[in-house]
Order: C-alpha cells, then structure tokens, then sequence
C-alpha cells in the first residue's frame, strides 16, 4: 500500500528497492530494461529529488530532468536498454502501480518547477520544511500542488435495439480514436453542471437527467 510523505520516517529498510521515477520536461519518464528503476541511488548526476512515498515501506521518488530526457547524464552501465516514453503510452507498459505513481510524480514534478517564484512578489520560493509546498520567504504566500477535479461522463439513449451511447473524436489525437467525454470544473460549478456544459461545447447536445452510476462503465 502506497503512504504519500514528503520526508521518510526513518531509514529505508531496503534501500536497494527504491524506486526512482525520472520525469523531464516533456514529462517523459525514464523505463530501464522494461521498468521504473530502482536501487539505492538515483540513476542521474545531479537531478532534483523529491520524495513521493512508502510503498509497501520501500521510498518512492521523483527525479526531475531539467531539458530532455534524450540529454540526461545517465549512470546505467553498458548493458541496460534505457528508454524515455510519455506518460500516455507509457501505460500498459509498466506495472499498474508505477504507472500511477508515474503520473504522481510528473505533476509533483511539473508542481514544483511551475512555482519557483512567488506568484505575488517574483521572490524566489523555498520548499517548507514539513509540507508538500512552497514558500516565498518575503510575503509568505503558500503554493501547494494543484488539484483539478474533472468529470468522465457516458451520454446514453434509448436507440431502436437497445440503449445506445455517445463516443466522440478528439482532433488532437492521432488516428480515430473515440471515447466518452470528460472535461475539467469550473471554479463554483457543482458536478452535474460540468456534465451539462462539457457535452454541450464538445457536442451541441443538451442532456438531462445526470446521475451518478451505481455500477462500474
């Protein structure tokens, strides 16, 4: 089981499982021989390091690549297959439990690069010492990593042989690859509402009768 922490408790009781999640700007993360690596030291001279967590007591790590990943000063030996992939087509390719805390540790990652000066006062910031924050030391204002809640809806209707549901196309996305619709809240906008809005700019349609589903997709 995961526990976030921001220091460790103590000693690791197995440093040479610790697992080193290496995110660049391009929130590529760094896959030796087929996995996150691990050991008891990161893979990269002079990267910044932040502690994401136990799991199951063994710490967790972000290693922030300033630049590309391409250009990392690896320290991997001869014979390791070092690769950088997206976090998008990562998945699938890794352990179910490294891809989350891949996805963890790139907006840890991205969290603590976007907020080294005070978005008040232009001081530069300083980690606290306890919180998962930054500090600016002249006004004091706090920046904590940012949470955005989103929405994943499935449209549906009752067609001439059964219940029949909405897919849609996102041009972004290479090739034709369709799926339910999801979209971020918008400051004072309650769930229900979101699910209104975010089918009416992606698709023209108004929708009623909005419910939480009781049972997986």
């Amino acid at each position: 089981m995961f526990e976030p922490h921001v220091s460790l408790p103590g000693p690791p009781p197995r440093p040479h499982r610790q697992r080193w999640i290496a995110v660049d700007d391009r929130q590529q993360v760094l896959v030796v021989d087929g996995e996150v690596p691990r050991g008891a030291t990161h893979p990269l001279d002079g990267a910044h390091t932040h502690l994401l967590g136990l799991d199951d007591g063994d710490p967790v790590w972000a290693v922030a690549v300033d630049g590309d990943g391409r250009a990392a000063d690896l320290d991997l030996g001869p014979e390791a297959d070092a690769v950088w992939v997206h976090l998008r087509p990562l998945f699938g390719t890794v352990a179910d439990t490294d891809w989350i805390l891949a996805g963890r540790a790139a907006q840890v990652v991205a969290w603590d690069r976007d907020h080294r000066y005070c978005g008040r006062c232009a001081t530069a910031t300083e980690p606290h010492p306890r919180d998962r924050a930054r500090v600016c030391p002249s006004c004091r204002l706090m920046a904590f990593p940012r949470l955005s809640p989103a929405v994943i809806m499935l449209v549906e209707r009752d067609g001439p042989t059964g219940p029949e549901v909405l897919l849609a196309w996102g041009r972004q996305f290479p090739g034709r690859f369709f799926s339910a619709l999801a979209g971020f809240v918008e400051p004072g906008e309650s769930l229900e509402e979101c699910v209104v809005r975010e089918v009416r700019e992606e698709t023209s349609i108004e929708i009623d009768d909005v419910r939480q589903r009781d049972r997986p997709f």
